[in-house]
């Protein structure tokens, strides 16, 4: 009858902790106050364009972690509106469990997006797939992040 070799031990390496792997660890990311939402419009049939929809946006996106906050909600788009600037990553609090955690949206955006006449939608934005990436981060722009690899490179 064969015998079973004796028992061999094996030591992988251990798996590595990610910093701030619960989120708790939060930074600024987005902040503005009054960004025009949409196009001017009216309240009545009169054309005198009065009146224009604004947006308070304050968010918090965990800190070690990189995201695309900086594309999607680019502080140099030729017009500030909701319709081309909107972050895509943020810092939520689950009241239920009192723990942060990260919530990623694809947005629509567009750092050149055409003036938005008063009743009429333009073609609508560029898209984006929002992401999360550890330990990557940049301000500007016009990079792109490519993979999981972090590896980044110019738009």
């Amino acid at each position: 009858m064969p015998t079973s070799p004796a028992p061999v031990d094996i030591t992988t390496e251990k798996a590595q902790q990610l910093p701030n792997a619960d989120f708790e660890e939060r930074r600024k990311s987005v902040e503005y106050r009054n960004l025009p939402s949409g196009g001017r419009y009216s309240q009545t049939i009169v054309g005198i364009f009065n009146r224009q929809n604004h947006a308070n946006i304050k968010q918090e996106a965990p800190q070690s972690w990189a995201n695309v906050n900086a594309k999607t909600f680019c502080m140099d788009a030729a017009r500030h509106n909701t319709w081309y600037m909107q972050p895509s990553t943020e810092s939520v609090l689950d009241a239920y469990l009192n723990s942060y955690g990260v919530r990623i949206q694809s947005v629509g955006w567009d750092i050149d997006g055409p003036e938005i006449p008063d009743y009429r939608q333009p073609d609508p934005p560029t898209q984006t797939i929002a992401a999360i990436f550890h330990g990557l981060h940049t301000d500007r722009p016009d990079v792109c992040f490519s993979d999981h690899t972090g590896l980044i490179r110019p738009q």
